[in-house]
């Protein structure tokens, strides 16, 4: 079996969805594929809003997707997870999460784009995030 951590930054409505897609498909591709794919982080422009290093439970996605829509934000002070070999899915708004993809190539992750914002701005960050890319 392998086992394949991801890091959510930006729990909107496509962040929500790829959170809820984890976790209806979890069971299909532990018995199909033998990937046992979680969650152990949920990132916002705020910071960390939950982590879990076994993986964050469905219900408590389920909750936090409940309280971003009936309050329209996400706060959180959850210690970062452990970074390495992660993937990063970025479904946030703007360049607030090139820190984050920085730190995850750093640690030898890869990051998955549906927010092209910090590649395509012509920020500092852009360029480090070009260059972790290629390493």
């Amino acid at each position: 079996m392998t086992r394949i951590d991801v890091v959510q930054a930006g729990f909107g409505l496509i962040g929500g969805t790829v959170a809820r897609q984890i976790h209806e498909n979890h069971g299909r591709w532990l018995s199909e594929f033998d990937l046992d794919v979680r969650i152990t982080g949920i990132a916002t422009r705020s910071g960390f809003v939950a982590s879990d290093p076994n993986g964050i439970e469905a219900d408590r996605v389920q909750q936090l997707l409940m309280h971003r829509q009936e309050s329209g934000t996400l706060s959180g002070s959850a210690p970062a997870p452990d970074l390495a070999n992660v993937i990063l899915m970025d479904a946030a708004a703007g360049t607030g999460t090139a820190g984050l993809a920085d730190a995850v190539l750093r640690a030898s992750g890869a990051v998955v784009y549906s927010n092209k914002a910090p590649l395509s701005q012509a920020t500092t960050r852009s360029k480090a995030l070009w260059d972790g890319a290629r390493s």
